[in-house]
């Protein structure tokens, strides 16, 4: 059975609630997944799929710390998401993880970035929307279904989205 991490940068706040987010959608599948945060540091070897993401705030960049363990691993024959919760910056600092990612052998399977809204954003304190969870739900719902070669039913996908109305 493949298994799934989900890795993001240390630290409680959005980037936490959204890698919550799509390892319960990834999970749901059957997929084998695990959640944890860079700072203990798990072993990348032993996934079949990686997704990994950041908070990128002010004028940083992608977590340090996770970027040295995308850097170490081993990527050929695996698979690698990117996601990021930013205050407007994001989409560039995962288009250009991904990339590197690419050069090292993986395969990019899918990337999202969640912009937080409001002055806390700027400095790591937003928080993402009821759409913004969703979102992320479906992500890593989607990438999981890709990586076991199954498709979920369309109405399925479509009831969970509260509001959603044909």
């Amino acid at each position: 059975m493949p298994k799934a991490l989900v890795l993001y940068s240390a630290g409680p706040g959005a980037i936490e609630q959204v890698a919550k987010e799509i390892c319960a959608g990834a999970a749901q599948t059957g997929l084998d997944t695990a959640l944890s945060s860079a700072g203990a540091a798990p072993a990348l070897a032993e996934y079949d799929l990686v997704f990994a993401g950041s908070g990128v705030y002010g004028l940083g960049g992608f977590d340090k710390r996770v970027v040295e363990l995308l850097a170490k691993a081993d990527w050929q024959g695996k698979r690698a998401c990117i996601f990021a919760t930013h205050a407007g910056r994001g989409k560039t600092h995962v288009e250009a993880v991904a990339g590197e990612l690419g050069k090292k052998g993986a395969k990019v399977a899918g990337t999202i970035s969640i912009q937080l809204q409001g002055l806390g954003a700027l400095i790591g304190r937003g928080k993402p929307t009821e759409t913004d969870l969703v979102r992320a739900y479906a992500f890593g719902e989607r990438q999981a279904y890709d990586l076991l070669g199954r498709r979920p039913a369309k109405e399925q996908e479509k009831r969970r989205i509260k509001g959603y109305r044909k």
